[in-house]
């Protein structure tokens, strides 16, 4: 396990939560801000060998509030292993099991890490501008920010649920 991924959330108790509820708001409100398709929630597992998607705004919710990426070989896990915020675009290799599973051709992502007690435990990303080809330099700050509410909102789960 890498040493700066220790950070653990049961995806099904967050999801049960208030906390969620208060997520899908952010997310709602990342996706207007950034002008996309689709913002989504990963956090660490608890081997933290892989992503778990937690919360999701987009068109397939009920699959990726479900699914699994395995950091080694994704983008989203590059994010969490270099706690460095990313973009790529469609030319770009990626893993594309999780637009196989939810039948979405990503043309764009960026994401964020998110952080909880100055460790990572999870990346926000979000998928496909409307209006433009990639993301940009402000989509990042958006980004970013929504990434540190996100953080503060799992800070309070965690405090809650101790």
């Amino acid at each position: 396990m890498p040493e700066n991924l220790n950070t653990f959330i049961s995806r099904t108790d967050f999801q049960s939560s208030a906390e969620y509820n208060h997520c899908k708001t952010l997310l709602t409100e990342l996706v207007q801000a950034c002008t996309c398709e689709e913002s989504t929630l990963w956090l660490l597992s608890q081997d933290s060998d892989s992503l778990m998607g937690t919360v999701n705004i987009g068109k397939t919710p009920d699959i990726l509030e479900n699914i699994d990426v395995l950091i080694k070989d994704s983008v989203i896990g590059m994010v969490a292993l270099t706690a460095t915020a990313s973009c790529i675009s469609a030319d770009d290799e990626y893993d594309r099991s999780v637009d196989q599973a939810s039948k979405t051709d990503t043309r764009a992502m960026a994401a964020t890490p998110v952080y909880l007690d100055g460790e990572v435990c999870g990346v926000l990303s979000a998928l496909n501008p409307i209006d433009r080809e990639t993301f940009n330099q402000d989509d990042l700050g958006i980004l970013q920010w929504k990434s540190y509410l996100l953080g503060l909102i799992l800070k309070s789960f965690v405090d809650y649920n101790q």
